[in-house]
């Protein structure tokens, strides 16, 4: 059972936000950008640490930063020269990363007050975007739900529409579940998926889909996050880290990734219904004060740019249907490592590059995980991990987390919404704050 506290935020402009406790967890978030401006987990020893990074004041999302743990829309990631063409039309958009188009442009949703309510366990929040917002097609009516359940936070974004548009909504939270400072080379990784979507100069999309196998993006068993941030795989480094979306295996809500941090034990499972997760690794944090890498996101959405290959799926929301896409944040504690035992690790490592993350792996995940692995592996599989390019020693494969049930398989469906969660018409769209200045790849 969530207990919400709603408050005031922000005077002027004003704006509410809400408080959130549960048995396992303890969360803010505020109707502007429908950002979570903090989120506490317990590590192995019972500790709640804040696991967002982001403003250290609610004032300070209003001014630009890099949509730091907010709502994202109406279409997440890049939009190619900022242009696309639907049933014979172009339409082209505000090009806030000159020449391309970026998370819904310099007022998209993150810079929006949106309209919040407190629904039971849920916070529900609401927004009109009308046509032509962005140069996008159609108005929209759009609800986020954040659900609160223990250890778990659902969120579930709803949008119809009165013409065709391309829709792709999602939340863009900055997590390090060390809830310290510092990067997150020492976290694991593991991500379900067996492609990825490469990327040109400009972090567009090449309208390809690559195999994961064999290399720095090959995440399906986990991985320390420090090797690969070095590797010398011409896309990360093109993209200083990772900044790319995965192809996500299967359909209808399901296991997407698995994001550990052995020293605290906190542990992060992310389940969707959404075709691609995108990994940003905080690139170009240091620009905004932060530690480059100081965290990561976990972008849950449809294919970037997919209007403008006919190769993605199919990303248009016309009148009639329904999208929905739904992602569950479960957090848990991971035993199989003390932090006592990595800092000693870490203190004896070499300093910095491949080397110190290879000693790592070997050293912590190898000697502290043999004993729970020979537990739970069948015999024929041994003690002995395959070795892998790049990755010699890889960390024990993430536990499965039973995902929630879900009555939704794909993204869009016939019909009007139920009830429950009926769209406010008369939601009022309000003017953006402080629209973010028109370059750079500091707007991620």
């Amino acid at each position: 059972m969530a207990n919400i506290e709603r408050f005031i935020a922000h005077d002027e402009p004003r704006f509410h936000g809400y408080r959130v406790e549960t048995a396992g967890l303890r969360a803010e978030l505020i109707e502007l950008g429908g950002i979570m401006t903090r989120l506490e987990v317990p590590d192995r020893r019972g500790v709640f640490g804040n696991v967002l990074l982001g403003c250290p004041t609610i004032s300070g999302y209003l001014a630009p930063h890099p949509h730091f743990n907010a709502l994202i829309g109406r279409y997440a990631n890049r939009m190619t020269g900022a242009r696309f063409s639907l049933d014979g039309a172009v339409h082209q958009l505000d090009a806030n990363v000159p020449p391309h188009h970026l998370h819904g442009g310099r007022h998209g949703f993150s810079t929006r007050i949106w309209a919040g309510d407190v629904a039971g366990d849920a916070v529900a929040l609401r927004l009109r975007s009308p046509a032509g917002d962005a140069g996008y097609p159609g108005a929209l009516e759009v609800q986020a739900k954040y659900r609160f359940l223990d250890v778990e936070v659902q969120l579930d974004i709803t949008a119809e529409t009165d013409a065709p548009t391309p829709v792709s909504l999602t939340s863009h939270h900055y997590y390090n579940l060390s809830a310290a400072a510092g990067t997150v080379a020492d976290h694991v990784l593991a991500i379900d998926a067996d492609a990825f979507l490469p990327v040109g100069a400009a972090l567009t999309q090449l309208g390809e889909r690559r195999p994961v196998a064999g290399t720095a993006f090959d995440l399906a068993a986990g991985a320390l996050l420090g090797p690969r941030l070095a590797s010398a795989h011409p896309q990360v480094r093109l993209a200083g880290g990772f900044d790319h979306a995965f192809v996500l295996r299967g359909r209808g809500l399901r296991q997407a990734a698995v994001l550990t941090h052995p020293g605290s034990g906190r542990m992060l499972t992310v389940c969707t219904d959404q075709p691609a997760l995108q990994l940003y690794t905080g690139n170009s944090l240091e620009e905004w004060g932060w530690p480059r890498h100081g965290a990561l996101c976990l972008e849950t959405q449809q294919f970037p740019d997919a209007p403008n290959h006919a190769a993605y799926p199919d990303a248009t929301l016309r009148p009639g249907e329904v999208f929905h896409a739904r992602t569950v944040f479960a957090f848990g504690v991971d035993e199989r490592a003390s932090g006592t035992e990595l800092d000693q690790a870490r203190s004896n490592a070499p300093q910095g590059g491949r080397d110190g993350g290879r000693h790592l792996q070997r050293g912590v995940w190898r000697r502290l995980t043999q004993r729970k692995r020979n537990e739970r592996m069948a015999a024929k599989e041994g003690t002995n991990c395959p070795p892998n390019a790049g990755n010699p020693i890889k960390p024990p494969k993430p536990p499965r987390y039973e995902c929630p049930p879900s009555g939704a398989v794909g993204t869009r469906t016939s019909g009007p919404l139920a009830a429950s969660i009926q769209l406010a018409a008369a939601a009022a769209l309000l003017p953006p704050i402080a629209p973010p200045p028109a370059a750079s790849s500091r707007l991620r």
